[in-house]
């Protein structure tokens, strides 16, 4: 077996596969797959390194799903509340919204802290940042006695405006941290920004997945000596292991964010400006939407519960290779989001006993057996296919070709969702598809949504890992403010007082940083008066740029009516690794296939060639209808469509 030191390793943990990607010190990469073991994801990463035999020499850069399953899946610890009195019910009553509103008996929401384990503390901070009543540390005690009769360890301290002024939530942290409480996180040290309910639900968040975290942090690191394990923030940067342990709800959607960072990164260009990034795994899909710039947002939503925090707008769907077909009560056929996950796996793994999408791709003949490293049994799931078929009065070929309909129908509506449903065209969109299932159904959602090509990346497979690989070191901190008209110099000098509290902070977790730290600023700007607010970037022109940006959004802007400044931004930014894929001579060449197979289209069954991804070349012609196997991934090319190869060898398909 090879062995492979030095250099720096990405991992992207999902819900079936963990993908690697190994560059060494002259910038060579190495990929691979590994199953995915859910309850102890660890387990999977350090068989993935024994079996290639890697030691990397600059650390582990991971994207991990370890908090978003936590949440999803209730597995989380108890922790307490210590909040202001009078607000304990805060959390409960939320903002009085019906997410459901035909059902008159919504199923209710999962409580983040139970109420016999949120304790009311008398203290008062108004909203200019007075301390009317500081906290006193009798009643700090009193509870401390009560979280040890409980045996909990792990709490979240949120009192009222503590966005103006965080002394008093600071010592009633520092008292139970000086008592031995290890795991303590105050608003103000998570989210430091006005809004009370969802500061407080980010933090409980925060707080809930501290213990979790933090276990799982101590076992990848004590594999990878301390300090060198970065993880994948939701904001599409790289944070330390110490701050994605001290600041957990940072990481739930870390492993998508690599994606779409890889696509701006080495997709994007002058002329594919715009793009949608279109990731298919086993369990999920996840999309987004890049118009010159990745999109951002500062509000997201976990489990139901409301979260505070920069990250990339991604809208996520439970479609994926290993999504479950079955038939409703009024006989109506469903997919998804039920998934085999990695165990037992898709029937054809030879354990599982339901039908999944990557079954039905299989028996179509759009996947192939020699594709994969382990043995396929076809017949297990022709069996399941038969038996369904039958039991619903259908043809077997009939079932397949809906069940990807049915399919491709779910990641259709995520795409429009973040793009139609927003103003855009999508005429004017590149579809660029990676992830193990995306090229098998990239070139179907293009046409039935009329975008103008599909771009397989040559690492489709583990694209999202080659994003984290990549990706800049990211520190994102705001404050919130509520200036009416500030002037050019106050914005000025707020930003500047904000970077400047945070950034030896940014320099001291990141002691390997020798660029210049970049300083990215901007503001949450909207008319006095409104509830809610738009980013813009800092500059002489920001109100212009509001009143732009509102007009897109809204139809409307009136720059008579006066401004308000919420929160301040900043971004602190070090470049990572840097990752280019290798370039190709060009052939001008008819590439052969290595054989033909009938493979089952919606145009009926057709004679198809076979072709590996690696051996083709820029410039080369490519016979269509095709199958193309990569190392990790297969894309597919149906009747009525042409593909060339770039010079990163990166499909380019287009009707």
């Amino acid at each position: 077996m090879k062995q492979y030191s030095g250099g720096c390793v990405a991992v992207d943990t999902g819900g079936t596969f963990t993908d690697f990607v190994y560059q060494d010190a002259a910038g060579r990469l190495v990929t691979f797959k590994v199953d995915s073991v859910p309850s102890a994801p660890d387990r999977a990463i350090l068989g993935g390194f024994g079996e290639k035999g890697i030691a990397p020499a600059s650390g582990l850069r991971h994207g991990t799903t370890v908090a978003t399953n936590a949440l999803l899946e209730g597995k989380t610890q108890a922790v307490a509340l210590l909040i202001t009195r009078g607000f304990r019910d805060v959390l409960q009553i939320g903002r009085q919204t019906r997410r459901e509103l035909y059902n008159l008996a919504p199923p209710p929401r999962r409580v983040l802290v139970p109420p016999e384990l949120i304790f009311e503390v008398d203290e008062r901070t108004l909203a200019d940042g007075t301390i009317q009543q500081p906290v006193r540390e009798d009643d700090l005690e009193t509870i401390r006695r009560e979280l040890n009769r409980r045996r909990i360890e792990c709490l979240a301290v949120c009192f009222l405006h503590s966005y103006r002024n965080s002394a008093n939530e600071q010592r009633a942290a520092d008292f139970f941290r000086r008592k031995g409480f290890v795991r303590v996180c105050a608003s103000s040290e998570v989210v430091n920004e006005y809004r009370e309910y969802e500061r407080f639900s980010t933090t409980a968040i925060n707080a809930l997945l501290l213990p979790l975290m933090g276990e799982y942090l101590e076992r990848l690191e004590s594999s990878f000596g301390g300090e060198r394990v970065q993880i994948m923030q939701s904001n599409g940067g790289i944070i330390s292991g110490v701050d994605a342990a001290r600041l957990p709800v940072k990481t739930i959607l870390s492993g998508p964010a690599g994606g779409v960072v890889a696509t701006d990164a080495l997709i994007r260009n002058p002329e594919r400006r715009q793009l949608i990034s279109f990731d298919m795994g086993g369990t999920s899909t996840d999309v987004s939407l890049i118009d010159g710039e990745i999109h951002f947002g500062q509000h997201t939503e976990i489990a139901g519960h409301p979260v505070l925090m920069a990250v990339i707008d991604i809208h996520t769907v439970g479609a994926g290779g290993g999504s479950i077909a079955r038939f409703d009560e009024g006989g109506i056929l469903r997919v998804g989001p039920e998934s085999v996950g990695a165990n037992p796996g898709p029937a054809f793994y030879g354990l599982g006993d339901q039908l999944s999408v990557s079954d039905a791709n299989l028996l179509s003949g759009r996947l192939q057996p020699d594709f994969f490293n382990r043995p396929v049994h076809a017949d297990r799931a022709a069996r399941l296919l038969a038996g369904l078929a039958s039991a619903h009065g259908l043809k077997e070929e009939e079932l397949l070709l809906g069940l990807l309909r049915v399919v491709n129908s779910n990641m259709e509506r995520a795409i429009k969702k973040i793009s139609v449903e927003r103003g855009h065209d999508l005429r004017d969109f590149s579809l660029v598809s990676f992830g193990g299932a995306g090229g098998l159904h990239a070139a179907s959602l293009a046409r039935a949504l009329e975008m103008k090509e599909v771009i397989v990346p040559h690492l489709a497979g583990v694209f999202s890992a080659l994003g984290i690989l990549g990706s800049n070191l990211v520190a994102d901190f705001s404050r919130s403010v509520l200036w009416r008209e500030p002037d050019l110099a106050r914005l000025k000098d707020g930003l500047a007082e904000l970077a400047l509290g945070h950034l030896g902070h940014f320099r001291e977790v990141h002691r390997t940083i020798a660029a210049e730290v970049g300083v990215w600023r901007s503001l949450d700007v909207r008319y006095l008066g409104q509830s809610y607010e738009i980013n813009v970037p800092y500059g002489p022109k920001w109100k212009r740029e509001f009143h732009r940006r509102h007009d897109r959004l809204y139809g409307s802007s009136d720059p008579a009516r006066p401004l308000e400044v919420v929160n301040l931004r900043v971004k602190l930014i070090a470049p990572g690794p840097s990752v280019r894929l290798p370039e190709w001579p060009a052939r001008e060449d008819e590439a052969r296939p290595e054989r033909f197979e009938r493979v089952l289209w919606d145009e009926g069954v057709r004679r198809t060639a076979v072709f590996h991804h690696d051996d083709l070349r820029p410039g080369q012609a490519v016979a269509v209808p095709a199958v193309i196997l990569g190392r990790l991934a297969t894309t597919v090319v149906p009747p009525g469509f042409g593909v060339t190869v770039d010079r990163n060898l990166n499909l380019v398909i287009r009707r």
